[in-house]
């Protein structure tokens, strides 16, 4: 009996159910749709446009006594990541290090009030040799750092470092790519 009486109502108002039905979907798919498009502009917030730099300072004249955990650590780095789109890397000799310093967006400042002279820096960053730097070059507002890419320096390690240094510093990767949403492109052929 309850089942006739269900049937019958749901026969009469038939129709307004219907349209219910169809604007209750309608209305889904619509929020849906708008949380789609929150995720989807998330998750391409900066696709392509930061990367990962490992940059090798090393000078040349002080190799026989230069730290090679430090070289080791650069090229076991290069071995690791190296197929990685997303990581790029660079060597580069030692005097260019204060040049390079003074691209990255806190440390650029503090360069250009250094008030010593070119020489006195080269000596006192010549002892320090070698140098590898991870940083993080955001591409967004430009290609170039000249034309307003920004570098932010994420760690680094010199001749001086410790051995647990040097391992948390090869350590250290996974986790930058992941907090900065480095992610590599997948290959498309």
């Amino acid at each position: 009996m309850l089942k006739r009486v269900l049937v019958k109502t749901v026969m009469k108002y038939k129709t307004t159910l219907i349209m219910l039905l169809v604007l209750l979907i309608i209305l889904c798919s619509i929020l849906n749709r708008e949380q789609v498009k929150v995720v989807e502009n998330i998750s391409n917030i900066n696709t392509g446009k930061k990367f990962i730099e490992i940059t090798a300072f090393i000078d040349s004249t002080n190799w026989a006594t230069a730290k090679h955990d430090v070289i080791k650590a650069f090229y076991e780095l290069q071995s690791k990541y190296g197929e990685n789109s997303k990581i790029i890397f660079k060597t580069h000799p030692i005097k260019d290090y204060m040049a390079w310093l003074s691209t990255e967006k806190l440390m650029g400042q503090l360069v250009a009030q250094d008030k010593r002279s070119p020489e006195a820096i080269l000596t006192e960053v010549k002892n320090l040799a070698p140098v590898v730097v991870i940083s993080i070059l955001d591409k967004t507002k430009g290609d170039t750092i000249a034309k307003g890419a920004l570098r932010e320096l994420k760690g680094l390690i010199m001749k001086t470092s410790q051995p647990e240094h040097i391992t948390a510093f090869i350590d250290s990767i996974p986790g930058e790519m992941a907090a900065n949403t480095i992610v590599e492109e997948p290959f498309v052929k």
